[in-house]
């Protein structure tokens, strides 16, 4: 049986003995951060584009407003309400395998409740470009 020293990006050394000489699973590194997809408006729905990481991780979500957790806002959809406009909100990406775990927050969208004129939109029914003027 073999033992191996090894040094997790961010952990300290571990000693490995494996019954069947198989390696450890590294924890999941950071390649591209999440971002925040959607309008920024009162009464939008925004989506989180996941982040790309190493090891195939199962990933989990968190919203956040001016930083703060809010409660219940763990699924990859949110929709923005009146309590949200005039702050930023991101979203906390946590990436777990058997490895480790690693979160990750997005850059902040700031949330308003006026839409911009002049928007334009594709109807998906028609095809048609439709102008928003507000």
């Amino acid at each position: 049986m073999s033992t191996e020293t090894w040094t997790p990006v961010g952990l300290t050394s571990e000693t490995w003995t494996p019954a069947d000489d198989t390696p450890p699973v590294a924890p999941p590194v950071n390649l591209t951060p999440p971002t925040i997809a959607g309008i920024p408006s009162v009464g939008e729905v925004l989506m989180v584009v996941p982040g790309t990481y190493t090891g195939s991780p199962t990933l989990t979500y968190q919203w956040n407003r001016a930083g703060v957790a809010i409660l219940g806002a763990t699924s990859t959809a949110y929709l923005a309400l009146d309590a949200d406009e005039g702050l930023e909100l991101t979203v906390t990406e946590t990436a777990t395998n058997a490895g480790g775990v690693i979160t990750t927050t997005s850059a902040g969208v700031l949330i308003s409740n006026d839409l911009v004129n002049g928007l334009v939109f594709t109807d998906p029914r028609t095809s048609s470009l439709l102008v928003l003027i507000s």
